[in-house]
């Protein structure tokens, strides 16, 4: 069934709160948003901010559980390819959804905001079921060899996400690559090495 215009109309505006907010967290942190700082980036008042949540935790849960639907939807939707291509291609995924301005998947990486939402049930779920996919596709790839089985699924994730924290990308402002090349050369030193092939 299709939404009335009056749904898609508050769904719109949900959007345009989420935008602002993923923006302003962007901007100054999590710690300095607040619900009017949010209405006036959302051009919005507060009473109608406050009929669309409740206090910002909602509002930065909200944007968390949108950002990993995103992230699961994107593995899905590779599933076809091999467990190291997959890896590659998600790696990747974390890279530009890092870099894109007020995109809902640039607050995925945030520590800070982990912490906050550690209570969040939901959020919880949708964390634990990435980080079950992607063991099994660590676990798909070193089966297969492409992978050494002696390292820990743990540390593979974990490195993961590190290599793509917004400030590494920051600190190379002075290089004359493109940032798609800078991928391509962090996703080829992860999965390859330092050492040249003999």
């Amino acid at each position: 069934m299709l939404p009335n215009k009056q749904e898609r109309k508050q769904e719109i505006r949900t959007d345009l709160i989420l935008r602002a907010a993923a923006r302003l967290i962007d901007k100054m942190g999590y710690a300095n948003l607040t619900m009017e700082l949010l209405a006036d980036e959302a051009g919005i008042s507060r009473p109608t901010l406050y009929k669309h949540f409740p206090n910002i935790q909602e509002v930065v849960a909200t944007i968390v559980i949108r950002g990993y639907e995103q992230a699961i939807q994107y593995m899905q939707a590779i599933s076809h390819q091999t467990a190291v291509r997959q890896l590659e291609a998600i790696l990747r995924y974390l890279f530009n959804i890092s870099y894109e301005p007020s995109g809902f998947g640039s607050t995925l990486i945030y520590d800070e905001l982990q912490r906050v939402l550690n209570d969040n049930q939901e959020v919880n779920s949708q964390y634990l079921q990435i980080i079950s996919m992607l063991n099994r596709l660590i676990e798909q790839a070193k089966a297969s060899r492409d992978v050494r089985s002696d390292l820990a699924n743990e540390v593979i994730v974990a490195m993961m996400f590190s290599l793509v924290e917004v400030s590494a990308l920051g600190r190379m402002s002075h290089t004359k690559l493109r940032y798609d090349e800078i991928v391509d050369q962090v996703v080829m030193v992860f999965f390859n090495g330092l050492r040249p092939k003999l």
